[in-house]
């Protein structure tokens, strides 16, 4: 992620920042892993703040939670994944580790099962790039975005398809599809069109 170079000239505020970038980056925090991930960051920590895990602590991130997500393992792991992947839900880093399921997240980054929640997600069988879209959709955006789409002149599946694959996803997963949500669209559009109508001639 940064600059992790030998001849880097570290002190404890900059390895201090450069765990914060790797935990925000979604990787694993656990010795092992940045031992072989980043030695040099390791051997920094080592140095200057006194030990790996006083560097972690220093970070704001608990050690000992590190240490206790030991028992996960990338069974349980990769089957809590694909559970939340058939349930539709959002699977990007950001919104698994700050709402989703936290315990998960800190299981695959400080437990030293994966190295990276890419990993994870790949052992699973899915990949960052396609979990990036199925963002986190609710029906109501879906529909908000496909009513500017229509707008634009989007008003078949195959253009849908070309340009917003994971727009035309979340119409699927939680509405009734294309179609359907595409009249429903243009429905909920002549009601406002009446509304105004009645407002302006009221």
């Amino acid at each position: 992620m940064g600059d992790f170079s030998r001849n880097r000239l570290w002190t404890d505020e900059s390895v201090v920042n450069a765990i914060r970038i790797e935990a925000a980056a979604g990787l694993a925090l656990n010795y092992s892993s940045v031992k072989k991930r980043i030695p040099a960051l390791l051997r920094a920590a080592e140095r200057v703040c006194g030990g790996w895990a006083a560097a972690v602590n220093a970070a704001g991130i608990d050690y000992e939670q590190i240490r206790r997500y030991r028992k996960w393992s990338k069974e349980l792991i990769i089957e809590k994944i694909k559970e939340h992947h058939a349930n539709g839900a959002d699977l990007s880093w950001r919104y698994v580790s700050m709402e989703l399921d936290r315990p998960l997240a800190a299981a695959v980054t400080h437990g030293g099962r994966f190295d990276s929640w890419g990993d994870a997600l790949y052992a699973a069988g899915l990949s960052v790039d396609e979990v990036a879209r199925y963002r986190h959709w609710t029906l109501p955006k879906a529909q908000s975005k496909l009513a500017d789409m229509m707008a634009e002149g989007v008003i078949i599946q195959p253009h849908l398809a070309a340009l917003d694959s994971g727009l035309l996803s979340a119409l699927y997963r939680h509405g009734n599809g294309f179609a359907a949500e595409r009249d429903n669209v243009l429905h909920m559009h002549q009601n406002n069109r009446s509304r105004s109508r009645v407002v302006e001639f009221g």
